[in-house]
């Protein structure tokens, strides 16, 4: 803020004026950081008087006695004061965006902008504080990097300095500690039975070397069971069982056809129909119609005119399975 002082007349101070004066404009969650740009502004004029009540209002008019009687008439000092009021409340709702200027709408005086601000931030401020609180007490470095887990607690912490209820040295570094896993037992234990205290800068610094040391151990055991898998199997990878059939279900190695208990093959020349057994040779022998044994077909089966013959007095037929 740059002040401009204009002499209203000789038994007045001049007034203040405000000059290259931009702050962040004023929204719903940046009031911590929006106060401590305006305050040094008015301290700096020597207005903030104005706004924390410190300078009231002089009277508006003054009395005086001519000749007996009694004139009044209108107090300059009064109407000095208004003019600056004025000036200091068009800086300040200049810095409101439109939806923050609607609370404002029906303040005519600079301390009750000023409080009608207050109030609307101080319960929104002590429930934030609290949240904030809760958040860093229950922080958690989880399956997160060192550094992404810092910067969340640094917000928190910073967010809590903005709203003036910073956190102590001792009470980040027991925060910081709180919310590590297990593996990183060892490291706060090296930390908290340490005779001379360290920074949470120094902290971090040794939090990422930490880090480091987990990662590379890791590998390191990874590497290690890879190789150990390998040498068991001979330093061959894993291959199927590549027999002629499956040992379950007979069924024939892929490529050959579906699987099958047995698969019905027409022959090419006389157009009869066989049964081909797996695992009973590579060639197929075939089965009568007629009798159900095997080795001939129903052509050259001796049953086949027989009328007496029946297949219900032989035995069922067994599965081929």
């Amino acid at each position: 803020m740059s002040a401009v002082a204009t002499l209203s007349s000789t038994q007045t101070p001049p007034l203040i004026t405000f000059t290259n004066f931009n702050p962040i404009k004023l929204t719903r969650d940046n009031y911590p950081l929006w106060l401590p740009q305006i305050v040094p502004h008015l301290r700096g004029g020597n207005l903030i008087g104005y706004v924390d009540g410190t300078t009231p209002p002089p009277p508006s008019t003054v009395s005086s006695i001519i000749n007996g009687v009694t004139i009044t008439s209108p107090n300059p000092a009064f109407l000095h004061w208004t003019m600056q009021d004025q000036i200091i409340l068009g800086a300040i709702n200049s810095t409101l965006i439109e939806k923050m200027l609607t609370h404002v709408t029906r303040c005519i005086t600079s301390r009750s902008v000023w409080i009608t601000l207050e109030t609307l931030f101080t319960s929104q401020s002590r429930a934030r504080t609290m949240q904030v609180h809760y958040q860093l007490a229950t922080l958690k470095k989880g399956s997160s990097s060192v550094a992404d887990y810092f910067q969340r607690f640094q917000s928190l912490t910073d967010s809590l300095a903005t709203v003036g209820q910073p956190v102590n040295e001792f009470e980040m570094v027991a925060f910081l500690l709180a919310g590590l896993g297990p593996d990183y037992d060892p490291f706060v234990t090296s930390v908290t039975t340490r005779v001379e205290p360290l920074s949470v800068e120094e902290i971090y610094g040794h939090l990422l070397s930490h880090e480091l040391r987990l990662e590379h151990h890791h590998s390191s055991i990874d590497l290690s069971i890879t190789g150990a898998h390998y040498a068991a199997r001979g330093g061959n990878s894993f291959r199927p069982h590549r027999s002629g059939y499956n040992s379950i279900l007979g069924a024939p190695p892929s490529g050959r056809g579906p699987s099958r208990p047995y698969s019905n093959r027409q022959s090419r020349g006389r157009g009869r129909n066989t049964h081909f057994f797996p695992g009973r040779g590579s060639s197929p022998r075939p089965v009568c119609q007629v009798c159900n044994r095997v080795g001939h077909i129903a052509l050259d089966c001796s049953n086949r005119y027989n009328e007496s013959f029946s297949r219900d007095s032989l035995q069922p037929p067994q599965a081929y399975l």
